[in-house]
């Protein structure tokens, strides 16, 4: 995920909560590290619903399997 996008849901979720100032270097490491374990559980997750063994790499590039997933990003982790 690219940096600028991280950056931007860090400050989604620091705007929800209030956090104390002398916490912020801790919080920005646990909020950068579970956006990192979800973002890796969804990858997982959305793979694993798309994947066939039996199944050509081009028929499953074919058939997305969530409709929040861009086409030509599911090629990309599908090859990947």
């Amino acid at each position: 995920m690219p940096d600028a996008h991280k950056e931007a849901m860090r400050k989604v979720v620091e705007s929800k909560f209030v956090f104390l100032p002398s916490c912020a270097e801790k919080t920005k490491k646990l909020i950068n590290y579970e956006m990192s374990t979800k973002w890796r559980q969804w990858k997982n997750e959305i793979k694993s619903r798309g994947y066939d063994a039996d199944t050509s790499v081009e028929e499953i590039k074919a058939y997305v399997p969530d409709s929040r997933v861009d086409k030509d990003q599911w090629g990309r982790l599908v090859d990947y």
